[in-house]
């Protein structure tokens, strides 16, 4: 009964050193998502159309979204886990894709009336946003998953049937040592 206790006590600590990790690479996010806010607040500012980033602010919408739903997981809630981990990806392509075409605008001098310092703080923030997300996306991929502790039967006996070997198509008993049949 001691080794039980030890046991928990070992799995309790090393879920808390994972949430503590956890919680670190999230506010890792966090603050790379208010660089790309803030970077895109200015490049929107200085922008004639006030739909000309409605996409990256949907991404950054969304983003935020997930780094809620990611809090509440690393709270010990996991019933959403795949799909949140899922939708992090996805969102990350995304932020990858768009900090690709803030780069071009960077390097190519394309910013032209949005500043450059706005320019690359954008991309600085799209860069680090990706970087956090994959941190987090393996920070949450590692977590174990909580299975149930109930007995599963195995064996040829747990489903009932015969255990049978293929023989072309059709099955046939296996035969034991003895060829005796073996069930």
């Amino acid at each position: 009964m001691a080794k039980m206790g030890a046991r928990s006590t070992n799995t309790s600590s090393r879920s808390m050193a994972q949430m503590g990790v956890g919680a670190l690479v999230l506010g890792f996010v966090f603050l790379s998502w208010c660089v790309l806010v803030g970077g895109l607040s200015a490049v929107q500012h200085r922008a004639n159309d006030r739909n000309a980033f409605e996409f990256e602010w949907w991404i950054v919408a969304f983003e935020f979204f997930l780094v809620l739903l990611a809090a509440v997981e690393l709270t010990g809630f996991r019933r959403g886990h795949s799909g949140l981990v899922a939708l992090k990806a996805v969102n990350t392509a995304l932020i990858m894709l768009y900090a690709q075409n803030w780069n071009n605008n960077r390097r190519n001098g394309a910013y032209g009336a949005y500043g450059i310092k706005a320019v690359r703080t954008t991309f600085a923030g799209f860069i680090l946003l990706a970087a956090s997300n994959a941190l987090l996306i393996l920070t949450l991929g590692t977590e174990p998953a909580h299975t149930s502790s109930a007995p599963v039967a195995t064996g040829p006996s747990a489903a009932g049937m015969q255990n049978t070997r293929n023989l072309g198509g059709a099955s046939a008993p296996l035969e034991g040592g003895n060829g005796q049949t073996v069930v």
